[in-house]
This record gives C-alpha cells, structure tokens and sequence, in this order.
C-alpha cells in the first residue's frame, strides 16, 4: 500500500461558472446597483442610459465586476429592486448577464 504525498494546493474554481452561482451573482449585482428612487441626482432615464449599453465597473461584495445590461435587464431589475422584490431570473438566464 502507497501513501500519497500530494496535497491539494490553491482553491477549486470549478464551481464558479456554474448556473446557480451565477444565479446568486446576480442577484448581488441587483442589490449593489444604485437606482436612485427619489430622482435626486438623476432621472429613471438618465439612470437608465447610464447603466445600459455600457461596460460599468461595479463592487460586490469587495470584489470587482464589469457588468454590461440591456434595457430589458435594467429595466428588470429595477422593477424588483421597486417592488421590493428578489431578482426572478432563471439559472439559464443569469449567465448571460455577467
């Protein structure tokens, strides 16, 4: 009988890309975006335009994120964030959005 010598060194990263933490990716991204309700510094087009179409660099969580949104996803998740809802979308879905 041998005995092994190797040892697992670093951090397993293969779950990083799968659907359901994706899923939970984004539903943090939903809650760090800034939608500013009371329209004190932008309006909900403003806002819209500055987050759609774009790549935007967004903290989560202390890590660093480029995001790019749609409209429909924008619009989505301001809809959720609004009705004080949590983000309804699918682990299919949410690879997309990152």
């Amino acid at each position: 009988m041998f005995k092994s010598r190797f040892t697992k060194i670093g951090i397993d990263q293969t779950s990083q890309f799968e659907p359901f933490y994706m899923k939970e990716m984004v539903e943090k991204i939903a809650k760090a975006i800034d939608f500013d309700f009371l329209q004190e510094r932008r309006s909900y087009k403003r806002n819209r335009a500055f987050w759609t179409k774009k790549v935007r660099i967004i903290d989560v969580i202390g890590i660093t994120l480029k995001i790019k949104l749609s409209e429909e996803q924008y619009d989505q998740l301001f809809k959720c964030a609004a009705l004080g809802e949590k983000v309804s979308v699918s682990e299919q879905e949410a690879s997309q959005w990152i």
